[in-house]
């Protein structure tokens, strides 16, 4: 488990489904922070339209790049989770979890052996229990709310308190009690 501080936090801002992607890596945030093995992310999101694969994050190198993405699939409201090892990937799909308009807190987590799970409002929604750990190399692109895929769509909507640690983290560490989003 992992207790430290996130490697990364952004408060977060509205996407409007348009314009330049936003990547952490790049000023004004300059993210240097890299990851492998156990990994959580963390976030609250709103959408307000189902684009088709419309990225809450993408930290990879580009596509199919040891990406660790989070978005909804293809124009639906089943929510992904999706970790490549170089272009091979495994899959976390969670059918009628995205709630357009409503806002959300989510955790997704994995463990050193590749078990993968999705929270939201502090309940599990799944788990794959043969999924991927994130390799521990450098990626080059911290993407939020775009995608290193060129067809797929820009993510409409907001995402708040988006947090990285190394290491699997309970939901208690990811939204402490009391904490407003």
């Amino acid at each position: 488990r992992a207790e430290q501080a996130p490697l990364l936090v952004f408060p977060g801002q509205r996407f409007s489904g348009s314009g330049p992607p936003l990547d952490l890596r790049q000023a004004p945030h300059s993210c240097k922070v890299d990851f492998g093995e156990a990994v959580s992310v963390s976030f609250v999101a709103r959408w307000e339209a189902l684009s088709t694969w419309s990225r809450i994050i993408d930290f990879g190198s580009g596509p199919e790049s040891d990406n660790v993405t989070i978005s909804n699939f293809d124009k639906g409201r089943g929510l992904v989770a999706d970790v490549y090892r170089s272009s091979s990937r495994k899959r976390l799909l969670i059918p009628g979890a995205i709630k357009v308009g409503v806002s959300q807190r989510y955790l997704f987590t994995v463990n050193s052996s590749g078990c993968m799970r999705l929270t939201r409002e502090g309940v599990v929604l799944g788990e794959l229990s043969a999924g991927y750990a994130p390799r521990d190399v450098a990626r080059s692109r911290f993407l939020v709310g775009a995608s290193s895929w060129p067809s797929d769509s820009r993510f409409q909507g907001h995402v708040a308190d988006l947090k990285l640690w190394s290491g699997v983290v309970a939901w208690e560490i990811a939204f402490p009690e009391g904490q407003d989003f």
